[in-house]
């Protein structure tokens, strides 16, 4: 199979990443659930919270995505740069209906009568465009990592 193939398939099959910001208050990471297109990722988040502000004073993020593994020959995980922004109107409606798409369970009845229906509704959607990907697998060999660019990734036309 195809590495890049093989990072990307990687991606869809996970539901947390890690986002890490800095700014003027320090540094911030969050874990939250994401959907990705190709190698553009969205999330849902409280804009008064560190990650989003910093991410919105300072567009760059980093993401990591992985298990939490016992041995470390077994390590397999993603790392990227990526550029973040908040969406709004078409864009924002376009990443909730991919996020329902992966979460529906999110968007049913019950959630919306527990907390995460009202805090959904004060929430806004982000998006974290990657322009760099490390695929790290230490399976295939103790310290194994391919890594890309978003042009030679997309340049392959796998998404």
């Amino acid at each position: 199979m195809d590495e890049r193939k093989r990072v990307l398939d990687y991606l869809q099959t996970h539901r947390v990443m890690v986002v890490a910001t800095a700014g003027e208050e320090g540094v911030a990471a969050a874990a939250v659930f994401y959907v990705n297109h190709g190698l553009n990722f969205y999330f849902v988040s409280a804009p008064h919270t560190r990650h989003c502000r910093n991410m919105l004073a300072d567009p760059r993020v980093a993401i990591t995505i992985h298990e939490d593994y016992i041995d470390w020959s077994s390590i397999k995980g993603v790392q990227m740069n990526a550029i973040g922004r908040e969406l709004a109107g078409s864009e924002s409606e376009a990443a909730q209906h991919l996020y329902v798409a992966k979460f529906p369970e999110v968007f049913t009845s019950s959630a919306a009568s527990s907390e995460i229906g009202p805090s959904l509704l004060k929430a806004r959607w982000y998006e974290l465009a990657v322009n760099k990907l490390r695929f790290i697998d230490n399976a295939r060999s103790f310290g194994y990592r391919e890594e890309w660019s978003r042009a030679q990734l997309t340049a392959t036309r796998v998404s």
